[in-house]
């Protein structure tokens, strides 16, 4: 793979060669109401750098694992188990001037595990598991030391940074009969030795060849001691029995979390949201003759996001509306028209990687869209 990102535009501002080199064998056994699955996978990693323009140095890497999982079920009830280790090397093989960790070579080592049951009753289904995983930084979060165009900042990383260490418990409640369905789903994770970016309030300058100043904001790759991600995904559906072409919908996700090492929130965390969609299906109605299959309204609401980290600006509430009609044009041959924000709505999602830009650069406002789909 080579990546190229331009800032003009015939001259490459970063030429990145990443090569990937994958081995992934798996048995797969199965014995009465047991299933055994048991593998390994190795990836190798090399990049090069084509110029002298760099956000990560010239490295290689050299991914090992193996795995065991088991899976029990027996007619409503079940259980599921896994195991897995990993060995990474890290290893610089070509660095400038930049990088002042030349001769860096440095191996983590890493358990994962998970356990979980499930229980069918009825049109009851509950389920609850349990993980420990453990990842190691990432080159690009040990390394870095540049602009990273895709992101629009400077970024820097630390050498020094460790494996990350993770406890999940979840919990899924799912229930449904002829009108009505419930799904609820939380969870809460505590993670250890949390690696994360975060903006400094500070700023990267340089001249560009027009004589423009070119600022960047900086970025800082860190370790936080103890971090809880905790949160709930409720989706309900419901068609009444007087209108069963009816499709009534709504979906909440509320995400809360906790830097036990600071007074401040984690940067880049997605605000609360709620979504609504009304959808009637035209199927074996009268309007079935006129090619509509269907018309949905759709609905998002974020909430304000004041849970950020200390250089991060807070984002306000927005809503935002949304139109699709679909038709049916021939047997093979199916069409989609809509409207994207319907009023028009100026809005900036917290996770938006440009709203830092010439003082915040807004979504697309309104929009319209067709699409055409013909089944072979």
């Amino acid at each position: 793979n080579n990546l190229q990102e331009y800032e003009k535009v015939t001259v490459a501002a970063f030429d990145l060669d990443l090569e990937n080199t994958l081995i992934s064998p798996n048995i797969r056994y199965q014995h009465k109401d047991f299933t055994f699955n048991i593998g390994a996978q190795g990836l190798q990693t090399k990049n090069k750098n084509q110029i002298s323009s760099r956000l990560v140095p010239d490295a290689n890497s050299l991914n090992l694992g193996t795995y065991f999982i088991m899976d029990y079920e027996k007619k409503n009830f079940g259980v599921n188990a896994g195991l897995r280790y990993d060995n990474k090397n890290l290893e610089l093989v070509d660095a400038t001037p930049d990088f002042e960790n030349i001769d860096f070579e440095k191996t983590f080592n890493s358990t994962s595990y998970s356990a979980g049951t499930f229980y069918k009753f009825l049109d009851h289904n509950f389920r609850i598991s349990y993980s420990g995983a453990y990842r190691a930084p990432h080159f690009s979060e040990l390394f870095s030391n540049g602009v990273h165009h895709g992101t629009n900042r400077f970024e820097i990383g630390d050498a020094e940074l460790g494996i990350e260490y993770a406890n999940q418990l979840d919990f899924k409640y799912q229930w449904s009969n002829e009108h009505f369905g419930i799904v609820i789903n939380p969870f809460s994770q505590y993670i250890s030795d949390f690696i994360s970016v975060i903006p400094t309030g500070r700023f990267h300058e340089y001249l560009s060849t027009s004589g423009a100043v070119i600022r960047y904001p900086i970025y800082n790759y860190i370790q936080y001691d103890l971090v809880n991600i905790r949160g709930v995904e409720l989706n309900l559906h419901y068609h009444p029995h007087s209108l069963h072409n009816l499709h009534l919908e709504q979906s909440y996700s509320f995400l809360n979390t906790e830097n036990k090492d600071d007074e401040f929130g984690l940067a880049l965390v997605p605000a609360n949201s709620i979504r609504n969609q009304i959808l009637y299906d035209f199927q074996n109605t009268l309007f079935e003759k006129y090619k509509i299959d269907f018309i949905s309204f759709n609905h998002l609401f974020k909430f304000k996001q004041n849970n950020h980290a200390e250089y991060e600006s807070p984002t306000n509430s927005y809503n935002i509306f949304n139109l699709q009609l679909g038709l049916s044009l021939h047997q093979k041959f199916n069409s989609t028209i809509g409207i994207n924000n319907i009023f028009n709505t100026v809005y900036t999602p917290h996770i938006s990687r440009v709203r830092t830009i010439a003082g915040g650069i807004p979504h697309p406002g309104r929009s319209f869209n067709i699409n055409l789909k013909y089944d072979f």
